[in-house]
């Protein structure tokens, strides 16, 4: 009679034991070692003894009841399927070494045999990692028919059909339960590893992104080299060819980044245009050849948007020293990437095989001013112990820079730093001047005047020199533009005392952040072209003592943009009257920049004030600015014209059947880039379009209704 309990029995331990099998899948796809592969054999060898038990003890005497209830062939069968014969062999090792104990007999010795035979031969037809699908019965039953000859041939003497057929769907039940069980681990396999290739690549490019790439660095082996792949001008593409465009470049470059790292390396995309490479231990000079090679694919990109133009990328290398944190291997081929772009972009610069750094800038400079050896001009290069800090420098860092550069410099005897704060240039070190010069502070155009060649050549870091009455004429010129300003410069800096003056523009991200200059007092002094090399190092320095600074203050301006842009739509979406809108609007836009916005409505030709925010005050259009209100509303977009302190904007309300007025405000004067403010202030206007556009269509249909 058949022991309904045993096969339960049985059936509940093929399960777990199948259960405890899948948890040694460990990734997907699955990749198997000698190891894992012998892992798997013992287990389920042991597994087919505990088989053995259950049939054995709970089955009692073997006759049908033990055939019927016996899975152990089951765990054999995966096992082959998955690994092949060889170790299905071994796994059967176990139950015939301690066969005495388990009446193991002619009948057990066929049935392993023919188990493993069977899955052999089918292995090829069967796939584990796909559900077994209703037009495989024939497939599954092939698997255990050779077990029903035992049972059809018992004592020499054929037996019922039925016996039989109950052996071979016994097993194929738990050969289906076995394989329900690996393949839920597929799955789940399969889903992690789906989640963690989105999680750890760029989804733009395809390549890894910078979870991966930090991850990968904190393992790289000492000896291992870091390449950091900047692209040269990229906003310039963006600017003139639209995201789309640029959004190719960069899949363009990431393809061209894969096929320089093989196999060996590994490609990935740190943020924006910023790329990396990491390079297991190799060859200075292997290394140093994959970086120009990078250099090379990347000049070979074109795009047909583009065809004459000629995409270009600097490289910083660092080698990972024994016992360096991942952090400051990042660090040093992060300086040697602002080395290469000082340098004149389109260049491979590596940082050496020391980061020992000086104490200050001042044992830098120490030594021979006469010309520029070797010695003063790697020293100048690596003189980085301030570009290194932690915190944002203080008014004695930017001092001690300032005494490094003009020790630096032949003829060299006075200078400043100025450095962007808010709207504002303050005067943050000076060495020859009087100190009253020092937290006196002017505006980004009086800088820009002072610098003379022009906002472009301003914009891209370009290096000045005035001489002698050429300094005294424009001092006279800006005395005239910006009297109080410049007087205090004048009186306090020596201005007509000074024979050369060498400025130049400390530029991140296309904006000018700060000056340096650099004052000879002795007549006739020229700068070379060395010297004015030996000062930008200086300047570069000056953008990595202010670069993390920077870019946190532009993300802290973004974040509050986007908090006054959520609370915005939140009041349109409940707003039931244009009152609703236009308050809230006028309120964050001086929440945001300081200066009242009033709505200015077109009334029969006539512009009028409609609203402006309570407690500010408040006047009728000019007719300064009836142009650029009049400008705005014919070409339906943002309009703008200077004002004495900033920028008139004049922002439209219209929406595809109506128009409410203009939004005139004053921007205050930035230093910044005013793209990504403008680009705001547009996001904004359809916003609110939008809400009043479904505020007139609601009116509409309540008065249609009425």
């Amino acid at each position: 009679m058949l022991n309904w309990l045993t096969l339960a029995w049985n059936l509940a331990l093929l399960i777990s034991v199948s259960f405890f099998i899948s948890l040694g899948f460990l990734s997907w796809p699955l990749t198997f070692n000698r190891l894992a592969r012998l892992y798997h054999s013992v287990l389920i060898g042991l597994s087919m003894l505990l088989l053995s038990v259950g049939t054995e003890r709970l089955g009692g005497t073997p006759g049908l009841a033990a055939h019927v209830t016996d899975l152990r062939y089951v765990p054999l069968t995966l096992l082959t399927l998955v690994h092949g014969p060889g170790w299905g062999l071994l796994a059967c090792l176990p139950l015939l070494l301690v066969q005495p104990a388990f009446s193991v007999n002619a009948d057990s010795v066929y049935s392993l045999a023919i188990t493993v035979l069977t899955a052999t031969l089918l292995r090829p037809q069967f796939n584990l990692f796909r559900p077994v699908l209703w037009r495989d019965w024939w497939r599954v039953t092939l698997l255990f028919a050779g077990l029903a000859l035992p049972v059809l041939w018992r004592g020499g003497e054929p037996a019922a059909l039925f016996p039989a057929v109950l052996v071979v769907a016994s097993n194929i039940l738990g050969f289906l339960a076995g394989v329900l069980v690996f393949r839920s681990r597929f799955r789940l396999l399969a889903v992690t590893e789906r989640l963690r290739r989105q999680a750890y690549t760029d989804a733009l490019t395809g390549i890894a992104n910078r979870r991966q790439f930090e991850s990968d660095l904190a393992a790289l082996a000492p000896g291992g080299v870091l390449c950091i792949v900047d692209l040269d001008h990229f906003k310039r593409i963006n600017d003139s060819f639209g995201h789309d465009v640029g959004d190719e470049y960069l899949q363009r470059v990431a393809a061209s980044l894969s096929r320089v790292a093989g196999r060996s390396s590994r490609a990935y995309r740190l943020g924006g245009e910023e790329f990396a490479l990491i390079v297991p231990a190799t060859e200075a000079a292997e290394a140093t050849r994959l970086a120009q090679e990078v250099l090379a694919q990347v000049q070979q990109l074109s795009h047909h948007a583009n065809p004459d133009g000629i995409l270009t990328c600097s490289v910083g290398m660092a080698r990972r020293h024994s016992d360096e944190p991942a952090q400051a291997t990042y660090r040093r081929a992060d300086l040697a990437l602002f080395s290469a772009k000082a340098a004149g972009r389109n260049r491979v610069e590596d940082s050496g095989d020391t980061d020992q750094l000086p104490s200050s800038p001042l044992d830098a400079a120490s030594g021979s001013r006469e010309g520029h050896g070797p010695l003063l001009w790697e020293t100048v290069q690596k003189s980085l112990s301030l570009a290194a800090l932690e915190r944002p420098p203080s008014d004695s860092d930017w001092l001690r820079l300032l005494q490094a550069a003009i020790l630096s410099v032949p003829d060299v005897q006075c200078g400043s730093i100025n450095i962007r704060e808010g709207q504002r240039f303050r005067q943050c070190a000076q060495i020859g001047f009087d100190p009253a010069l020092v937290g006196l502070s002017h505006t980004a155009q009086e800088q820009l005047d002072w610098y003379g060649l022009g906002e472009a050549a301003w914009r891209r870091g370009q290096p000045r020199v005035l001489h002698g009455e050429e300094i005294r004429r424009k001092s006279t010129r800006l005395l005239d533009q910006y009297p109080p300003t410049t007087m205090q410069f004048m009186e306090h800096g020596h201005m007509l005392d000074i024979e050369a003056t060498l400025c130049i523009p400390v530029v991140i991200d296309g904006e000018v952040i700060a000056h340096l200059n650099l004052d000879s007092l002795q007549p006739g002094t020229r700068f070379s072209t060395e010297d004015i090399s030996v000062a930008r190092a200086f300047a570069d320095q000056v953008t990595l003592m202010l670069i993390s600074v920077y870019r946190r203050e532009a993300l802290a301006e973004r974040t509050r943009e986007q908090a006054v842009y959520a609370d915005l739509s939140l009041s349109v979406l409940n707003a039931r009257s244009r009152s609703d809108i236009v308050q809230p609007l006028l309120e964050a836009l001086k929440q945001l920049y300081g200066t009242p916005a009033q709505l200015i409505v077109q009334v029969q030709g006539e512009l009028h004030l409609w609203q402006s925010v309570p407690g500010t005050p408040s006047a009728e259009v000019s007719t300064e600015l009836f142009s650029l209100l009049q400008r705005a509303i014919e070409t339906r977009s943002l309009a703008e014209q200077p004002a004495p302190q900033g920028q008139h904007v004049a922002l439209p309300l219209r929406w595809a059947s109506g128009s409410l007025g203009v939004v005139l405000l004053t921007l205050p004067e930035r230093s910044t880039d005013p793209a990504p403010e403008r680009q705001f202030l547009q996001q904004v206007a359809l916003m609110v379009s939008s809400g009043l556009q479904r505020l007139d269509e609601w009116e509409r249909g309540r008065l249609s209704t009425a």
